[in-house]
């Protein structure tokens, strides 16, 4: 697995997110974004 980082994964992320809301998931912050247990990958 490979944390993305740069200013450019944002699309990433906006991507991440929108998919959680449309399963009714509350969307990544960095925190939990940080945290592998917060984020499901733990």
């Amino acid at each position: 697995m490979e944390v993305l980082t740069a200013p450019k994964d944002w699309q990433l992320t906006k991507l991440e997110n929108g998919f959680l809301e449309k399963i009714g998931e509350e969307p990544m912050t960095p925190e939990k974004r940080a945290c592998p247990v917060l984020s499901g990958k733990g």
